[in-house]
């Protein structure tokens, strides 16, 4: 938390996005589709600059107080909760020793520790920030984030206008525009590639169906926020397990979640 201070959103993006340096525009703009941490950091560094505000606070006093929600207990750092009590801890599953290692050699920063020493365990991580801006981690609840979700579905509710939902809606380049995989992921995963919106993203699930929404996974947590293509149902789901670590695990992990959400569509 206390380097997070000392870095603003302007200085982080124009550090990372350095015309020298990979980070930076890998394919021609238009050529290629992918979801873009930086990207959606770059809307935020305009809202900053347009309204004179840091975007956490924006987000806070602009969108999720005049929803009704506490904004004391939502927050980017672990300093703006006073009680972290209140905060669901972060766990992991190692089946045997190579999953452990994975852990503590991959990120070892974050100090992962076994709960048991016999395998299978479920191993702790500690809560944890970060040291630029922006977080990437806006800690929130179920209902707060359900309070943001009928937002979207209800056409914006006079907080944003139907034409911006709209076009968050709009996929990308008409669903052309090849989706970036440089790693070849999509290739042996178990998800079907996304299809992009304005920061949300269309998603075929196993029943055939389409779904939008955004999720996001981090060493421990994993929250997946979806609305069917009818905008009549929507499903949020916040765990405390993980798929970051690449195995057979995390996809039947994914798959579960998925089950849950289809699950509760019907």
């Amino acid at each position: 938390d206390t380097a997070f201070e000392q870095a603003t959103l302007a200085e982080t993006l124009f550090a990372n996005l350095n015309p020298n340096t990979s980070n930076w525009l890998p394919k021609p703009p238009g050529t290629v589709s992918f979801y873009s941490n930086d990207g959606s950091s770059l809307a935020g560094l305009v809202v900053e600059r347009v309204t004179n505000m840091s975007f956490d606070l924006y987000v806070k006093e602009k969108i999720m107080q005049p929803l009704g929600v506490d904004i004391s207990k939502v927050g980017v750092r672990l300093a703006d909760f006073s009680n972290r009590e209140e905060l669901v801890k972060h766990n992991a599953y190692a089946f045997n020793e190579p999953d452990f290692n994975a852990w503590t050699q991959g990120v070892p920063q974050l100090n992962v520790t076994k709960l048991s020493e016999n395998f299978p365990t479920w191993l702790n991580i500690p809560f944890f920030g970060f040291s630029v801006y922006p977080s990437g981690l806006f800690r929130m609840s179920a209902r707060s984030l359900s309070k943001f979700l009928q937002m979207f579905m209800n056409n914006g509710s006079n907080l944003i206008s139907p034409k911006s939902i709209a076009e968050m809606k709009i996929v990308v380049g008409g669903g052309l525009i090849p989706y970036y995989d440089p790693s070849g992921i999509a290739n042996t995963s178990v998800v079907a590639p996304p299809s992009f919106g304005l920061s949300w993203t269309w998603q075929t699930l196993k029943d055939g169906r389409r779904y939008i929404g955004h999720s996001g996974t981090l060493p421990g947590a994993r929250h997946w926020m979806i609305v069917n293509e009818k905008n009549t149902v929507g499903v949020i789901i916040l765990s405390n397990g993980d798929s970051n670590v690449p195995s057979d695990r995390s996809q039947e992990y994914y798959k579960l979640l998925e089950n849950i959400h289809l699950a509760l569509f019907e």
